[in-house]
């Protein structure tokens, strides 16, 4: 399958939340920034140029628990 699942991340800081998770700066990740659970959308893998980095334990936990509400999982 060409299709890749990813959340979008966004530097207009709304503030972490069921649907955002806060993402410091790293790596190729430039400034601070929030993954947009609630935009979690599917690409074609012809679009991903490069990643910004990896998500840590933490983050993705939460990122998890974002999409199994969003899902209602």
């Amino acid at each position: 399958m060409d299709l890749v699942t990813v959340v979008p991340c966004s530097t207009n800081l709304l503030g972490e939340g069921s649907f955002r998770v806060n993402l410091n700066k790293r790596e190729r990740l430039d400034a601070q920034c929030e993954a947009m659970v609630e935009q979690v959308r599917g690409i074609s893998k012809k679009r991903i140029i490069y990643t910004l980095g990896l998500y840590n334990k933490e983050e993705m936990k939460k990122i998890s628990l974002g999409l199994k509400s969003l899902l209602s999982l």
